[in-house]
């Protein structure tokens, strides 16, 4: 079982690196549309929305990958994250920095620490259950 488990942390390790690249690519082009096939336009009606989806996977992400750093580390390197390529995006040239795409980022993190919390909680239920 405990072999089950490594490969499942490295699974789960390798999918929260694959996104964090795409994440920080998509947030630090000129024009992240191009990237995945849409015009800018209908992007930018969806920029919130992309945020808060963003970050609650790197957060749900994050979180199940086992890093050996607490939960409340986590989440707080995860905020200085959102905060920093918000910031970095006034350097990218189309692109501004927005409170409120930060403030998505943070809400995306919150969503995602309460799913994981919820996660772990129904676990430790199941598990006790048995």
């Amino acid at each position: 079982m405990k072999h089950d488990q490594q490969i499942t942390t490295r699974m789960v390790r390798a999918a929260c690196l694959c996104s964090w690249m795409v994440v920080t690519t998509l947030l630090l082009v000129p024009n992240p549309g191009v990237l995945v096939g849409m015009r800018q336009a209908p992007l930018a009606r969806y920029a919130l929305l992309a945020h808060v989806g963003s970050f609650f996977l790197l957060s749900v992400l994050t979180l199940s990958s086992r890093l050996p750093l607490s939960v409340p580390a986590t989440l707080a390197g995860l905020l200085f994250y959102g905060a920093a390529v918000e910031l970095l995006q006034g350097l990218v040239p189309r692109r501004t920095v927005s409170f409120a795409d930060f403030l998505a980022n943070a809400l995306g993190i919150a969503m995602g620490a309460a799913a994981y919390a919820a996660a772990a909680w129904y676990r430790r239920r199941r598990i006790d259950a048995r």
